[in-house]
């Protein structure tokens, strides 16, 4: 299978396999067989693939992103104009973007989740490996293993429980978002986008069951290339890291939470942004980012740690053109304040 045969989005909704699963029980790992399969999952054993793995993980780099997962409240219900104009330019240029989350939908077919319904900075990352397995490697096909194993950048990791919940859920809250954009007026900014519309599912894709390397699982089937991936690509604001790098914070065998996953993600960005962003991130985002802002000096003690420990672990790292060289903590009255990242340009 390759990437490139993507399908079409056309009746995406009534395409989707989306009979009732029992949500009581965790999803099954790799290895297993579902125990809550309809009729309809036993007739989809009948396809047979292989995966693949991948060794780099591509990262959505827009500013519709940034807004559809960090700064969604406005964006639910009806189309927003998102500012997309360079800075300092006369001309406005806005793309629509809208989210839809069916609550109704989902609870008729016998769904819940436990998590947040609106987009979260974690669901970014899932929809980051959801799309670098099925744009790297051909994967049409893709399991919750495949999933844990591109964010923590070991294809031998054992994923638990609790992780392996939040990814599940934050896949059910996605396949039923809609998601609208509209980015006609860039065009004159960036010639692909002439004529961009999307009106579909965040997540274009189907939970079915399948014989995967031999084995029957419960995977999710992508229709199509997700859509923001297909914006952002257009744009070539795309990231790509190595999942060696994304690895290293992970290889203590200690950061086993979704809030690491989301740190380690965050700081990410930030790297493979130096040049366009500020090389210093204050305390207060990453608080915000995780959803710390309120917690105790001692959490946020321990979440600046988490720092510090990562990005240690990244020194003499190259980031694409971007090597990392150290970093600095700087206080203001004697309390910590920022994060100041060291680094250099790398010709190639």
């Amino acid at each position: 299978m390759s990437a490139s045969k993507n399908h079409q989005p056309e009746n995406t909704q009534s395409n989707r396999n989306l009979a009732p699963i029992d949500q009581a029980n965790l999803p099954e790992e790799e290895g297993t067989k579902s125990t809550s399969e309809t009729s309809e999952n036993k007739n989809a054993t009948d396809i047979s693939v292989k995966t693949s793995r991948v060794k780099c993980i591509v990262m959505e780099l827009s500013k519709a992103g940034n807004v559809t997962f960090n700064e969604n409240e406005r964006l639910y219900n009806k189309p927003v104009k998102i500012a997309m104009e360079k800075k300092g330019s006369d001309k406005q240029i806005s793309t629509l973007v809208a989210l839809n989350f069916n609550e109704q939908e989902m609870n008729e077919r016998g769904l819940t989740i436990r998590t947040s319904k609106q987009l979260t900075p974690f669901d970014r990352i899932i929809l980051d490996a959801i799309t670098t397995l099925y744009v790297e490697g051909g994967n049409e096909y893709i399991t919750l293993a495949m999933i844990f194993n591109v964010i923590t950048g070991d294809p031998n990791k054992r994923m638990h429980e609790n992780f392996e919940r939040e990814i599940y859920d934050s896949i059910t809250k996605m396949m039923y978002t809609s998601f609208h954009i509209e980015a006609n007026e860039e065009a004159c900014m960036y010639k692909e986008l002439k004529g961009f519309k999307y009106d579909g599912y965040l997540l274009p894709a189907e939970r079915i069951s399948a014989k995967l390397n031999g084995t029957i699982t419960t995977c999710i089937h992508l229709f199509r290339t997700p859509p923001l991936y297909d914006y952002a690509n257009r744009k070539k604001q795309i990231g790509r890291v190595s999942l060696d790098i994304i690895a290293k914070p992970f290889q203590a065998g200690t950061r086993e939470s979704t809030s690491d996953a989301v740190l380690t993600f965050f700081l990410t960005r930030r790297i493979i942004a130096l040049g366009h962003l500020s090389n210093k991130i204050l305390y207060e985002t990453v608080y915000e980012e995780l959803g710390y802002k309120d917690s105790s000096p001692k959490v946020k003690f321990t979440l600046r740690k988490k720092i510090k420990e990562i990005l240690t672990s990244w020194e003499n790292v190259e980031f694409g053109n971007i090597r990392l060289t150290g970093q600095n903590e700087i206080k203001k009255s004697g309390i910590p304040y920022e994060i100041e990242l060291l680094y250099e340009y790398i010709k190639k």
